[in-house]
């Protein structure tokens, strides 16, 4: 029992420390564009997705309404006003000709942008994901102030499990995380906040509360987000996505911070920046001295600790074993046919 006690401890502590000398790899983040490529083209519609994905993105983040017939539709604002030539609400419009007027069909959600989007239509989710799926591009869903049955609705969208995979579900309630968590199995889901008054008043308490309720990471606004947060949440197991980073110098400040994901208008940038620091460490690599020696030799540092944790426990396990050979082959007293026992007691 002993030796076996002994050697699951020389695996866990191999494993944590081979562990943590790969955990301090730096990764740069992965490039989302924010309602599609919303600086170039009309948000939330088909020709935004299109272009961001053409700009080499990792992934999309759309926002989420329902309209009267229950279509979920790629929309930021509950009203039509700010992106259409259209009014009011959108859960006063329908999505399917056959449930009648209005139709959401007639609001022209591209003009206001640019003439040259002359015609755009708010497409569904849906539509939406006939764009990034085939393209291997991963969706965020912001569900904005979805209510109750949401979640029915999204896996009748997207049912098939493979799909959900490629897709994130962020959540401002509760509610949403449950709703979703219960449809959709395979969506990871995150936490959208601009606030961590939470976390800072009990960071154990906060992360033991998002562990029980499913949460995968966290959505964060620019403001509040810290490098505290982020390494502590990573030391629950827990991503970190950013919103929104337009500023160049912004997005190197966010790749300091090794958060998981940047969402910005500016995809371009975004992408050029990631390419630009992808670069500098490829060349300084080249000359012997990288911005992240630091990290590379804290990799080494704890890699070679725990080779050397494992060699120990590997040889006091081997020591162990010799002495009780050696104790077995040595009379160390003799049992008498009452139980008590005699001889060379210690």
């Amino acid at each position: 029992m002993a030796r076996l006690s002994l050697l699951v401890l020389a695996v866990v502590v191999c494993v944590a420390q081979l562990g943590s000398a790969a955990m301090v790899t730096k990764v740069l983040p992965r490039a989302v564009a924010h309602r599609g490529y919303s600086s170039a083209a009309p948000e939330n519609t088909l020709a935004a997705l299109k272009m961001s994905i053409e700009a080499g993105v990792d992934g999309v983040e759309i926002d989420l309404q329902v309209t009267k017939d229950g279509v979920i539709v790629l929309l930021h604002d509950e009203d039509l006003d700010r992106t259409t030539n259209c009014t009011g609400s959108i859960s006063t419009y329908n999505f399917l000709p056959a449930s009648g007027p209005p139709q959401l069909s007639e609001c022209d959600a591209g003009s206001w942008f640019g003439p040259q989007f002359a015609g755009a239509k708010i497409p569904s989710l849906a539509e939406g994901l006939a764009v990034t799926v085939p393209a291997g591009v991963f969706m965020v869903l912001d569900m904005k102030q979805t209510g109750p049955g949401i979640g029915a609705l999204l896996a009748d969208v997207i049912p098939d499990p493979e799909v959900q995979g490629l897709t994130v579900a962020s959540c401002w309630t509760f509610d949403q995380m449950a709703e979703v968590r219960n449809a959709l199995n395979a969506t990871r889901i995150q936490y959208l906040t601009g606030s961590l008054e939470a976390f800072e008043a009990d960071p154990d308490a906060f992360f033991a509360d998002m562990a029980l309720r499913g949460v995968d990471g966290f959505s964060v606004s620019r403001k509040v987000i810290t490098p505290e947060f982020v390494a502590a949440a990573k030391s629950h197991f827990m991503a970190v996505a950013v919103w929104t980073v337009n500023a160049a110098a912004d997005m190197r400040i966010m790749f300091s911070y090794s958060v998981d994901a940047i969402l910005t208008d500016y995809v371009t940038r975004l992408t050029t920046t990631l390419a630009e620091a992808n670069a500098a460490e490829e060349r300084a690599s080249r000359s012997g001295y990288t911005k992240n020696s630091t990290v590379a030799l804290a990799s080494i540092f704890s890699f070679a600790a725990g080779a050397l944790v494992c060699i120990l426990v590997f040889i006091a396990i081997r020591l162990m074993r010799r002495r009780q050979r050696r104790a077995a082959r040595s009379p160390r007293g003799v049992t008498s046919p009452t139980g008590g026992s005699y001889g060379m007691i210690p």
